[in-house]
């Protein structure tokens, strides 16, 4: 979980080299909780990396994540598809 969150934090301050690195340890040892793909999601659009950002929104929700803000910010930006 803490990886999720350093990778978004770096991508919202424009540190995207160290928001991949932070992403790619954090999918490594995700275990299926859906707010380590939430925040994976967050960071991703903040890297503009849409594509990847829609794959693990889609994986929270699969998991059980309910609240609406992610899928609204996807549909805001025109790239949420069912």
């Amino acid at each position: 979980m803490v990886r999720a969150i350093y990778a978004y934090y770096y991508a919202r301050r424009g540190q995207a080299m160290e928001a991949k690195a932070q992403i790619e340890k954090a999918e490594a040892a995700e275990g299926g909780a859906p707010s380590i793909s939430v925040y994976m999601a967050f960071a991703y659009i903040e890297m503009k990396d849409y594509e990847r950002a829609l794959e693990a929104a889609k994986r929270a929700y699969q998991l059980g994540y309910s609240l609406p803000g992610l899928r609204n910010r996807l549909e805001r930006l025109g790239k949420w598809r069912d």
